[in-house]
């Protein structure tokens, strides 16, 4: 595991191998390198498997909380191995997310934004 800083503040972890089998190869980045070859991906193209994050609040507090609050978030990639079929992290982000307000449903059925 790599951890460090990146230009915003936060912790970056990469897992540069399988944790299982220690390959290097993953299916996805293949398919990126591969659609580099075709012309139908740019240079440093990145796609993962899975793709999520979650925010660290409690639910009880959410709605005390003002517009414009930094709450701890987590934003979390997996890929594939190519060798064992293992799915697992590749990139783990600790970051912040920012309380906004909630956009949708702001239109009435019929109307047109």
């Amino acid at each position: 595991m790599i951890k460090q800083q990146d230009k915003d503040g936060n912790m970056v972890y990469t897992y540069p191998h399988c944790p299982i089998c220690k390959s290097k190869k993953r299916h996805f980045e293949k398919m990126c390198e591969k659609a580099v070859k075709a012309g139908t991906g740019k240079p440093g193209m990145i796609a993962t498997f899975q793709q999520g994050s979650r925010t660290f609040v409690d639910r009880s507090l959410e709605p005390t909380l003002p517009i414009g609050t930094e709450v701890p978030s987590i934003q979390l990639n997996t890929d594939i191995c190519m060798d064992c079929g293992c799915v697992y992290a590749v990139i783990v982000v600790h970051t912040k997310a920012t309380k906004t307000l909630i956009t949708e449903n702001l239109w009435k059925p019929g109307d047109k934004p």
